[in-house]
């Protein structure tokens, strides 16, 4: 997937990794890393009764139905390495890039 344009700067680590992915796309080890990163932060930040119950009123607000953050996890789970690829192709694109920098020197 080289030579789409994307600006990804050389010494950058994220833009390294992020031309792997495009380049060589994502195994389903590190999706299934991922996701069990992303299940245990959403479980953690849900711990408490109120940090439950605000998440359930931020799903009332936004999407109509305080159950639906059971759909997280399962959406989580549902992630395939294809889909991952997918969604680095379509937001990657020259288009669509964003610059950000990150740490004490970016700040």
């Amino acid at each position: 997937m080289r030579g789409r344009g994307w600006p990804i700067p050389g010494g950058a680590a994220a833009g390294q990794q992020l031309a792997a992915a495009l380049e060589h796309g994502v195994s389903l080890e590190e999706v299934r890393r991922a996701q069990t990163i992303l299940a245990a932060d959403f479980a953690y930040d849900n711990e408490t009764n109120a940090a439950l119950t605000g998440t359930m009123g931020e799903f009332e607000t936004l999407y109509g139905a305080a159950e639906a953050y059971r759909d997280v996890l399962r959406g989580i789970e549902a992630v395939t390495p294809d889909d991952v690829t997918k969604a680095l192709v379509r937001w990657t694109r020259a288009d669509r890039a964003v610059r950000a920098w990150v740490g004490p020197d970016g700040a």
